[in-house]
């Protein structure tokens, strides 16, 4: 259990010291902002570009990541279906989603699977899905829907100009192909994209300093229903696809659950920064979604670990 309450204590120090940066203003009253699209326009496109570049996309087929990527997609048409019934709206549709299933793989799922599991295999193959289809996707969507003027080819053409997008097919279309970067070429970018996770989280520690107290003026309808899906409803799912797609038991489930309850993902709260309307709803189900997974994931760990 140690694995777990230690990967939540290395994200939770870093959120904490972005809370203080903001209290004493270090950075400025835009700082938050600043760190943001810093972590959005330049480290995590470097992340990505050099991890797809580099990575084995066979990988996305591993049995264990295969239960993830099923649970994550089902959270993600349920929060979409809920959205359609109660017209939330296209983007609050999409945020919600994308917090309902997001699972924060590299910087808290790194740790819990090496710490809990012994192994963190299963963490690459989920975090190339959401990099490589996930974010570019929903990003892609939101870029459409938030597009206003020009002709429809333009708007068309707009995703293009986001640089997570750009910087995932050229990791792919690098991958695709075969070819080997020289040192000096690649390593650039994996030193700037090492700074995509504690960017992230100084920004949303920040945020909370500045945004107050949760669910004020926030959307408590959506936050619930996206922090339900993902602590509660993923894990649970996972355990049914897990045992009765792929035969699993025991503690053969233990790494698809575990990496199905992790928590909201911090990137979802930057994409949201970036396509206004729904910030709120991102920062919440990010926040309470980490205060929830704790127990779920302690629980969840005894259970299967015994089993």
């Amino acid at each position: 259990m140690g694995g777990v309450l230690i990967g939540f204590a290395v994200v939770g120090s870093i959120i904490a010291a972005g809370w203080v940066v903001s209290r004493i203003g270090l950075l400025g009253e835009h700082g938050g902002q600043v760190l943001s699209k810093t972590a959005f326009t330049l480290a995590f496109p470097a992340f990505m570009f050099s991890t797809l570049a580099t990575s084995d996309l066979a990988g996305l087929v591993h049995p264990d990541a295969l239960v993830v990527v099923l649970s994550s997609v089902t959270m993600m048409v349920a929060f979409v279906v809920v959205a359609a019934i109660a017209r939330w709206g296209v983007q609050r549709a999409l945020i919600g989603a994308l917090a309902s299933s997001y699972v924060n793989a590299a910087n808290l799922g790194l740790p819990i699977a090496t710490y809990v599991l012994g192994s963190a295999e299963i963490i690459p193959p989920v975090l190339l899905f959401q990099l490589v289809l996930v974010a570019p996707i929903v990003l892609a969507l939101l870029d459409l829907i938030s597009s206003s003027g020009g002709s429809a080819w333009r708007r068309f053409l707009r995703p293009l100009s986001n640089p997570v997008v750009v910087a995932s097919l050229a990791g792919v279309a690098v991958n695709a192909l075969g070819l080997d970067l020289p040192d000096p070429v690649l390593t650039p970018f994996e030193l700037v994209g090492q700074a995509t996770v504690p960017l992230m989280l100084l920004a949303f520690g920040m945020s909370l300093r500045r945004n107050g107290r949760q669910f004020r003026n926030g959307d408590t309808a959506g936050i619930v229903l996206a922090v339900a899906l993902k602590t509660v409803a993923a894990p649970l799912v996972a355990v049914v696809i897990g045992s009765w797609v792929f035969g699993f038991s025991g503690k053969e489930l233990l790494a698809p659950v575990l990496c199905s309850a992790l928590p909201t993902a911090q990137n979802v709260y930057v994409y949201s920064l970036r396509y206004p309307g729904s910030t709120a709803l991102a920062r919440d189900a990010v926040l309470l979604s980490l205060i929830v997974a704790v127990p779920v994931l302690v629980v969840f760990s005894a259970v299967l670990s015994n089993a």
